[in-house]
């Protein structure tokens, strides 16, 4: 299926190919547009924290969760063995399943 989806998709990307080459494509500016850099003097420190957060939190964390979680046969909280089990132990003893 996913086969299947996969060449449907490269062809919905080829088709966009042919249509959007025949249009001839320009970038509109003013003559007032140029890019300053903004200096930050005391800031910047906390600029920068603030970026290396947002790299930390947006991209890094996510991918550690992936590899940590990946070791784990099934993906659990890091709780303690005396966290609040009830509901859980309630819906084996009614299936008769075995305590995990």
């Amino acid at each position: 299926m996913s086969v299947l989806i996969t060449f449907f998709m490269g062809g919905l990307l080829t088709l966009q190919g042919v249509f959007t080459s025949r249009r001839r494509r320009e970038t509109i500016s003013g003559k007032n547009y140029r890019p300053r850099p903004i200096k930050l003097g005391r800031w910047k420190g906390v600029a920068i924290v603030l970026a290396v957060l947002y790299a930390l939190l947006t991209s890094i964390l996510p991918l550690a969760v992936i590899v940590f979680s990946s070791f784990f046969r099934i993906f659990r909280s890091l709780q303690r063995e005396d966290a609040d089990l009830g509901a859980t132990t309630r819906s084996c003893r009614i299936r008769r399943c075995a305590r995990l």
